[in-house]
C-alpha cells in the first residue's frame, strides 16, 4: 500500500488548488475509451447527465471537486475523468449504483468504468 501524504504544504510554492482540500482526499480518476466513431455521441450524452437531476455523483457525501472529462488530443476517442473527494468507500457506492443504473453515456465505451485512486502529492 503506497504510503499516504496529508502535508500539502509547500512553503512558498503551495498549489493553491491543494490548500483548502479536506484530511483525506485523494484523487481518482478513469481512462474512457469511446466505441469507434462515438466520441462526440459520449460527450453530448456524458455532458447532458452531468448536468441533470439523474447524476447521483454530484449530490453524494465526500465530493471534493467534481469530475472533470478530458479528451485526449492524441486519440479523440479517449477520455479521461479526473476528480477529488475525501470519502473513499461512499465513491465506491456511488459507482456501483452508476454502473446499476447504466446512464446511456455508459453503453457508448468500450469497456465498464474501473476507477484508479490517486494520493494526492501536490
Amino acid at each position: 500500500m503506497p504510503e499516504e501524504h496529508h502535508d500539502h504544504d509547500h512553503g512558498d510554492h503551495a498549489n493553491p488548488l491543494l490548500e483548502d482540500l479536506p484530511e483525506g482526499s485523494f484523487a481518482f480518476h478513469y481512462t474512457l475509451q469511446a466505441k469507434p466513431g462515438r466520441a462526440q455521441d459520449f460527450i453530448d450524452a456524458f455532458e447532458a447527465w452531468d448536468h441533470s437531476d439523474e447524476n447521483i455523483v454530484h449530490t453524494t457525501p465526500g465530493i471534493v471537486h467534481e469530475g472533470v472529462l478530458y479528451q485526449s488530443e492524441d486519440d479523440p476517442e479517449r477520455f479521461y475523468l479526473i476528480g477529488t473527494w475525501n470519502n473513499r468507500e461512499n465513491h465506491r457506492n456511488v459507482v456501483a449504483r452508476l454502473i446499476k443504473m447504466r446512464p446511456a453515456w455508459m453503453d457508448m465505451l468500450t469497456a465498464d468504468i474501473v476507477p484508479e485512486y490517486c494520493a494526492i502529492i501536490g
